[in-house]
């Protein structure tokens, strides 16, 4: 009886991950230029952000 129970669950379970993974896809899809647009964003922010942090060591280095 639990046997059959624990089968159902982890069945269910299953196909609850698969139906989760399928809407994850979709919204990556529906969404890419978004998705790709925001890490492009973050791209340009993390070299910009590094730039200024070696403006920043180069000053209090020479100094």
């Amino acid at each position: 009886m639990a046997t059959t129970r624990s089968r159902k669950t982890l069945t269910e379970l299953l196909r609850l991950s698969q139906l989760l993974h399928q809407f994850q896809c979709q919204l990556l899809i529906e969404h890419q230029a978004d998705v790709l647009s925001i890490i492009s964003s973050l791209q340009g922010r993390t070299v910009a952000t590094s730039r200024s942090n070696m403006r920043l060591l180069s000053k209090i280095s020479s100094s």
